[in-house]
This record gives C-alpha cells, sequence and structure tokens, in this order.
C-alpha cells in the first residue's frame, strides 16, 4: 500500500516553541489555498478540494502552502514518518469571539475527495496560538479537533500515531487538561500527530476550536493556527522489477473479496513495486490460474471484482516470457456496477514461451487508469499472478511455385491387420533347459578346474593350491591382474580397501545428488535448457572421475607406506604346506580370508 499526503506542512518544534509553518525552498507546489477554500492533486491522481466556513466571527488572516520537500526529516508524530515531504496548507484564523478559559468556534473544514477513498490519513501540525501582550498579558489557545460529518456514511476517529498531551476518541482530539504554561511545544498548547479517519467516504468536515487559557488579562487579538496534511492507502505491485512498478488509491474497486494496502510507512511521490512475490493478492487462489492448454488459441479467465460503480478491468500475459508486459499481451473489459465477477479473454499468439510467466491484473474507475501496465491510478488495485505456459511453434506457411507439377498420387497400400498371438510364458518350474552343444563347451581332463589346464598336468592337488596363493603375491587386491607397486595383501590392507570403495561410493551419491537436485529445479522451473543440464551431468561427471583419482592416489600412497613398514615376506605371511604333502586338507581362517579379500574361490 502506499500513502500520499494532501496537506499542510507542519510546524517546527524546537526549545523557544513553535514556528507554525516552515518552506522548502523554490519546489513545484501541488497546492493552492485561499481565504475560502484550498485544492490539490496527490501523486496517484486523486484531487482534494477543502472549503473553509468561517464560525463565530473569525476570519482567515493568512492562508499559504507549505510546498513538496522531499528532503524533509522524519517526524516522529507522523504515519507516514516522511509525511512532511509532501505539500499542504497553513491558515491562521483570527478575531474569533474569545469565551474566556472556555471554548470557542473557529472554523469548519470540509476535505472533499474526486473518488471514494478508505481510511484516509490526517496529519494535523502545530495547530494551536499563542497571544502575548503588555505588562505580562497573555492568551494560550489550546485546539481542539471534533469530526462533525461525513458522506457517504459518518467516519470514526482513530489515533494513528502522536498526539502527546492529547486524547483521541471516536470523533474528537482534545487535549487532556489545560493549563498555565511558560513555552510552548508539541504537547503543550499546540498538537501534533496523525489520526485515521476510518471509512470509504467522499468527503468529511472537522470543526476546529480553541480553549482559552488567559494570564494577567487580555493579550490582544485571538488567533489559531491550522496546519493540516492528508494522506491515502495504496495497493502496489508485486511483480518482477523487469515488469515495471504500479500503484493504485485505494478507494470502493478492488479485485476479489477485499484490498490490502502496502508501503504503509513511508511516502513516495512515484510508483513502486513490492518484492516479488510479498503483496497480498486475495483475488485469485492457486486453482483458479489454470495451466494454458497446449495448442490454445485463447485463454480465459474469471477475475471476481467489487466496484461501487462502473469500472474498467485489463490484464497482460507475458506469452513471450521477455520480462515485459506489451501491448498485444493485453486484453480488457467493461465491468457494470455491483457486478461481483466479469471474464477476461486473450489472444494466444503463434510462439509461446514455455515455462513459468507472470500475468498482471488492474481494475480502475476510469479506462485511462489501466491503459498501460504501470504507473498511478487514481482509484482501483494491482494484482500479479503466476502462470505456467506450454511449448507452442509458430508455423510458417510454405508457398509451392505456381509452374510446378502436380504431384502424383499412389493408391494407398492396404496391408491385412496382423494378428498377433499371445505369447505363452512357460513357469519357471517347467521351462525348458537350453543347453549347449557338447562339442562348444572346454573340456577338461579332470574334476577340478585347474586340471588340464598348461601346467598342472601330474601336480598333486596340495602342490597345486599351494601354486595358486603364489600366484597371486604382489597383485591388487580384487584385480585379477599383476601390480609392481601393490604389497602383499593383509588383513588391514584389506579394511582399507573396503573403506575406500564405500568413500568412493558415497562420492558417487553426492555427486548424483547434486546432479538430482539441478535436475528438479530446472524441472521446477521449467526455465532449465539442454546446455544447462549437459554442464550440470558434465560438472557432476568430472566430479566422480576427480574423486576416483583422488581414491586412487590415497591408495597407492598408502600401499607405499605399508609396503616400507612390512616386516614380513610374502612367503612368511602365507601358509607354507608341506610339497612331500599330498593330502587334501580344508583351508584355515586366515587361508581363506585371503580368497575373499581377492574374490577367488576357495580351493575345495
Amino acid at each position: 500500500m502506499r500513502v500520499f499526503l494532501a496537506g499542510v506542512t507542519a510546524a517546527l518544534v524546537g526549545a523557544a516553541g513553535i514556528v507554525p509553518f516552515a518552506y522548502a525552498g523554490e519546489r513545484p507546489i501541488s497546492f493552492t489555498n485561499s481565504p475560502t477554500e484550498a485544492a490539490g492533486d496527490t501523486p496517484s491522481g486523486v484531487t482534494v478540494a477543502i472549503t473553509k466556513t468561517m464560525l463565530n466571527g473569525s476570519r482567515v488572516g493568512s492562508a499559504r502552502v507549505s510546498p513538496t520537500d522531499p528532503q524533509a526529516p522524519a517526524d516522529e508524530y507522523l504515519i507516514p514518518a516522511n509525511a512532511k515531504a509532501d505539500a499542504g496548507i497553513v491558515d491562521r484564523y483570527e478575531d474569533f469571539k474569545v469565551d474566556v478559559n472556555g471554548w470557542a468556534d473557529v472554523a469548519e473544514l470540509t476535505f472533499t475527495f474526486s473518488r471514494p477513498v478508505r481510511d484516509p490519513r490526517l496529519h494535523v501540525f502545530g495547530t494551536g496560538g499563542v497571544t502575548e501582550g503588555p505588562e505580562g498579558r497573555r492568551d494560550d489557545y489550546w485546539p481542539g479537533v471534533d469530526l462533525v460529518r461525513g458522506t457517504p456514511t459518518m467516519p470514526t476517529f482513530t489515533n494513528a500515531a502522536g498526539f502527546p498531551g492529547f486524547t483521541v476518541t471516536d470523533t474528537s482530539i482534545v487535549p487532556d487538561r489545560v493549563y498555565r504554561v511558560a513555552s510552548t511545544t508539541c504537547g503543550v498548547v499546540y498538537t501534533c500527530g496523525t489520526v485515521q479517519v476510518n471509512g470509504t467516504i467522499t468527503s468529511f468536515t472537522i470543526r476546529l476550536r480553541a480553549r482559552n487559557v488567559r494570564t494577567m488579562g487580555d493579550a490582544g487579538v485571538p488567533h489559531l493556527w491550522g496546519a493540516f496534511k492528508l494522506s491515502l492507502y495504496e495497493d502496489d505491485s508485486d511483480a518482477p522489477a523487469s515488469y515495471g512498478a504500479a500503484s493504485h488509491a485505494i478507494t470502493d474497486t478492488f479485485i476479489g473479496e477485499d484490498v490490502t494496502a502496502d508501503n504503509i510507512n513511508t511516502l513516495s511521490f512515484m510508483p513502486r513495486g513490492l518484492r516479488q512475490n510479498t503483496d497480498t493478492d486475495d483475488g485469485l487462489k492457486p486453482e483458479d490460474i489454470q495451466r494454458l492448454p497446449d495448442g490454445a488459441t485463447s485463454y480465459s479467465l474469471e477475475v471476481p471484482v467489487r466496484s461501487g460503480s462502473g469500472a474498467d478491468l485489463a490484464g497482460w500475459i507475458d506469452f513471450d516470457r521477455d520480462g515485459r508486459f506489451e501491448a498485444s499481451e493485453r486484453t480488457d473489459a467493461n465491468v457494470d456496477a455491483g457486478a461481483g465477477k466479469h471474464t477476461l479473454t486473450w489472444n494466444v499468439p503463434e510462439a509461446v514461451g514455455q515455462g513459468s510467466t507472470w500475468m498482471r491484473l488492474r481494475i480502475a474507475a476510469t479506462s485511462g487508469g489501466v491503459a498501460d501496465s504501470t504507473g498511478w491510478a487514481d482509484s482501483g488495485e494491482v494484482e500479479d499472478y503466476q502462470l505456467a505456459l506450454p511449448r507452442r511453434e509458430a508455423i510458417t506457411p510454405t508457398t509451392e511455385s505456381s509452374e510446378a507439377e502436380p504431384p502424383v498420387i499412389a493408391p494407398p497400400v492396404v496391408n491385412p491387420p496382423r494378428v498377433v498371438s499371445a505369447r505363452v510364458v512357460p513357469s519357471k518350474a517347467n521351462r525348458p533347459r537350453r543347453e549347449q552343444p557338447r562339442t562348444d563347451r572346454p573340456r577338461y581332463e579332470g574334476r577340478h578346474r585347474f586340471e588340464g589346464r598348461p601346467g598342472y598336468e601330474g601336480r598333486p592337488r596340495a602342490e597345486r593350491r599351494r601354486h595358486e596363493a603364489h600366484r597371486h603375491e604382489g597383485q591388487r587386491p580384487g584385480s585379477g591382474r599383476p601390480h609392481a607397486d601393490w604389497p602383499t595383501p593383509n588383513r588391514a590392507a584389506f579394511e582399507r580397501m573396503r573403506h575406500d570403495r564405500a568413500e568412493a561410493r558415497r562420492a558417487r551419491s553426492e555427486a548424483d545428488a547434486r546432479r538430482h537436485r539441478g535436475d528438479t529445479g530446472a524441472r521446477d522451473d521449467r526455465r532449465g535448457s539442454r546446455r544447462d543440464r549437459a554442464s550440470a551431468l558434465a560438472a557432476a561427471r568430472r566430479e566422480r572421475a576427480e574423486a576416483t583419482r583422488a581414491r586412487i592416489r590415497d591408495m597407492r600412497e598408502r600401499a607405499a607406506d605399508e609396503a616400507a613398514k612390512a616386516e614380513v615376506t610374502p612367503e612368511q605371511s602365507m601358509p607354507q604346506p608341506s610339497w612331500e604333502s599330498t593330502e587334501l586338507k580344508p583351508l584355515t581362517a586366515v587361508e581363506y580370508g585371503w580368497h575373499v579379500a581377492t574374490g577367488e574361490r576357495p580351493d575345495f
């Protein structure tokens, strides 16, 4: 929501009291002021007119304008804190009939808006007065502000900020107590603060009153300063910054069941957006926004609306996903007063960018407020949503030469339908076994797998087992190939090998997880390209390759260290059966452990 001020600049509070008005140099003035009326435009385009009615014989001795000042400091009594940055009016009311040590009516001010506005804020700056005469005579005029009427309904006051020493009720702002003072400031004779005027109204009227506190007799001509500003709540867009900002003054026209104010704590003179997806867009629910169908030539959306009078509804969809709302992507419709919903229909272009895009909806009292996708509007609301688009390529027609011969169309060839019989899968129990021809199978003369091979003929079984054990000396565990630098394997080497393999598996799992997360993110965003996915996969492969190379280097370094520390020979690390032994014996636990480590099968 955004806030505007149409009012008066306030008095400055200092050690010596209050200066009722201050000017900010030769800046543009957005208000005009005279003894009978004042008028001005807010940045959103809402016009504010102020009509002054004098009471009790008073007159306007001075009607001034406080110009716009973007450099004005923040004020602790105001919301927004930089409310002094806007223009305002400062009036000096004189010659009203004084009720000594009592209340006297001074004037009535009626604020009228060009559009119905919701909950405008009235900022009161240094309203009050002091008259000092000769011989120590002094008259203090403590201010009072009464809310007397409104259109179309009677509004109420709510204290938004400030008003020290004063009490804010539903219909008035009055001092807590009045007394003789030596110096003045906000809360002492003068009042400063922000009050919210609750309701959707086109006008409201306040009455200024003065409470006299006299010291040492009549001090001279009575006077009361009146300084006021107004600010209006706004609703802002929240699409990415490339789409531009749109802002609306909140009125009686909006999308959905209600509208939420944005940016309530600062005042701006230009449209501004919120951070992406931070606005309260309550007009449509996620399930109401359907994905654009594949191949669709039009897209329709039913939009719930509320309007006290006729309004214009417009929508933009970024079909080409270039980060901008273009005129060709716009549609609009007229909304009747009291309508509950309206349907917008877009013509879908031939080329549509696949993925997630943005849609903007704007409603305003006039067509000028929604002519563009960005900028101010003096009424209504703006809402931004995300929408999923399919890919739809443009079809380029091909032109044939007029001199080309007509094509020869051959009669269609009709093939008889192919009848495929159901496949009968035999059960596993009765499935026929395919025997390999006897002539194709290797034939060994003995029962053992080594018998019949060169170098094994006629050797005793135990001797062949010992020879097989020594054949693996100096080989890398599990590789089956000789390795000149690999030491004699033992239990420690086997455990390290298991650890290294586990580390390699974890490295591969982490790389796969990273790749999976990358793929998942690309799917969710629906903007991933083949080149991005190929880069992610290549990076994952490089990581896995680097992890494998690091593991191999580590294993070689460990093996070299272990070889340097080894105190036993390969012959001592393995069982030494007698060459004369011909009896077949089972392997011991130590012997069998080596076969497990190397992947070789035992000899029994």
